[in-house]
């Protein structure tokens, strides 16, 4: 009889071993991050929706860090349902020329190389996209910054099947115009994840070297559904 408890007791002691050290490895994924060992840090889309964003000034690199260093994990199912089919692709360059690839799958999974899928709260996974949405804007106005102008969505004036084509916005100054926006790349820096545009929206916009208001890059500052 002893002998018949030993060995159930085995499978239990090993299953209880690989609980315990995943709930170790989730609560450890990002202590050991420093941003003053970081020499550079990419993020990509998958699918690609937004060009690469390379990150290089320290304050940048320290905003990511304490992201991620912030982030409640927890050991997680063995599916990625709910992920929503996309995912930031983070690659963390050292000074010393080691990498770490951070996954973070639809604000709820992230996997670090190769390990094991941990899971974060949905507000938390969502917050990414306002911490690398800020990061892209600054950038982009540091770039473009005199071809930019800021206002409220007033109305869609044409959409093809839920895609905006143009928009009435109505400038900070009070000028309402309308802007071309079919060939625009949309960034919600709220991180509610839209890639459309609603009424109310505050956008902050680049604009083409085009004639009229041709829009190449809209970010989503204040969101209506938020």
């Amino acid at each position: 009889m002893k002998k018949k408890k030993r060995k159930w007791l085995i499978p239990i002691i090993v299953i209880a071993v690989i609980f315990l050290g995943l709930i170790i490895y989730s609560e450890t994924l990002f202590s050991t991050l420093s941003s003053d060992k970081i020499s550079m840090i990419t993020v990509t889309g998958q699918p690609s929706y937004f060009d690469e964003v390379v990150i290089t000034e320290q304050d940048e690199i320290e905003n990511i860090v304490t992201y991620f260093k912030n982030l409640n994990t927890s050991i997680n199912p063995k599916s990625l349902f709910g992920s929503g089919g996309f995912a930031f692709i983070i690659k963390i360059v050292h000074k010393n020329n080691t990498t770490k690839t951070i996954h973070l799958y639809g604000t709820r999974y992230i996997k670090v190389n190769g390990g094991p899928y941990v899971r974060v709260p949905y507000d938390e996974g969502a917050y990414f996209s306002t911490v690398l949405g800020q990061i892209m804007l600054d950038q982009y106005r540091e770039k473009n910054g005199g071809n930019m102008i800021s206002g409220e969505v007033l109305s869609i004036v044409s959409a093809n099947s839920g895609h905006n084509e143009k928009i009435e916005l109505k400038k900070d100054s009070g000028e309402v115009i309308v802007i071309d926006v079919s060939k625009s790349r949309i960034f919600d820096v709220t991180g509610g994840g839209w890639l459309v545009l609603h009424k109310g929206d505050r956008l902050e916009i680049g604009l083409k070297n085009e004639s009229g208001y041709v829009a190449d890059k809209v970010f989503v500052v204040e969101s209506s559904f938020r």
